[in-house]
């Protein structure tokens, strides 16, 4: 393990991931809220996935 250890490897763990990616949160209530507030369209899981991807 020690040998093939990298401390310069960034890694973390879904539940890191869930909690800060966008991307991984578009069915998130608060998520849902700040689409919501820029008048994209949060009907659908898709809406609501291609309206974070046009937020990029």
């Amino acid at each position: 393990f020690l040998k093939k250890y990298n401390p310069e490897h960034v890694f973390s763990k879904l539940e890191d991931e869930l909690r800060v990616n966008p991307y991984l949160r578009f069915n998130d209530s608060k998520m849902i809220s700040v689409l919501k507030g820029r008048g994209l369209s949060v009907s659908t899981e898709f809406e609501r996935w291609e309206s974070l991807m046009s937020l990029g």
